[in-house]
C-alpha cells in the first residue's frame, strides 16, 4: 500500500498536468488513508497538516475547475474540525492547543477565499469571530 505522502506528491504532480480527475484520486485516497490512522495517534502533527494540506488542495483543484462550492466546502472542513476541537472542553489542554494553531493554518485560506469570491454574510461573519477567537486567545508575554 502506497503511503500517504506518495499519494499527495502523485497528486500533486498530476495537478501540475491539470489532470485533475487523477489529482483529485490521490488527493482524495491521500486523505482517507490520514484519516485512518489518525484516530490512533491523534496528536500527530504530521497528519494534522497533511490533512489539512490534502483539503486545502482538493479545494484549489476545484476553485481552478470553477466548483467554488466544492472548493469552500474543502477549505471549511478542516477549518470547522479545529474551531470544534479547539472549543471542546473535554479535549485535553494539548489537543486543544494543536488545534487553536491549526486554526491559523485553516483561517488564512478561507480569508483569502472571501476576498477573492463573494461568500454569504453569516459565513463572513463566522470567520470574523473565529478570527477574533484565534488571535484573542494567544498567550500574553508580561
Amino acid at each position: 500500500m502506497e503511503n500517504w505522502q506518495n499519494m499527495m506528491k502523485t497528486g500533486n504532480a498530476f495537478f501540475e498536468q491539470c489532470a485533475w480527475f487523477d489529482a483529485q484520486f490521490y488527493y482524495q485516497n491521500a486523505i482517507s488513508h490520514i484519516e485512518t490512522i489518525w484516530p490512533s495517534d491523534p496528536y500527530n502533527i504530521q497528519l494534522l497538516q497533511g490533512w489539512i494540506c490534502g483539503m486545502h488542495n482538493l479545494s484549489a483543484l476545484f476553485e481552478i475547475q470553477g466548483d467554488l462550492r466544492s472548493a469552500l466546502n474543502y477549505l471549511k472542513i478542516p477549518h470547522e474540525h479545529m474551531f470544534s476541537l479547539a472549543q471542546d472542553g473535554n479535549q485535553t489542554e494539548s489537543m486543544q492547543l494543536i488545534a487553536l494553531k491549526a486554526l491559523k493554518i485553516t483561517l488564512n485560506p478561507l480569508l483569502e477565499f472571501s476576498q477573492k469570491h463573494p461568500i454569504c454574510a453569516p459565513c463572513l461573519k463566522s470567520l470574523q469571530e473565529t478570527e477574533d477567537f484565534v488571535y484573542s486567545s494567544q498567550p500574553i508575554i508580561h
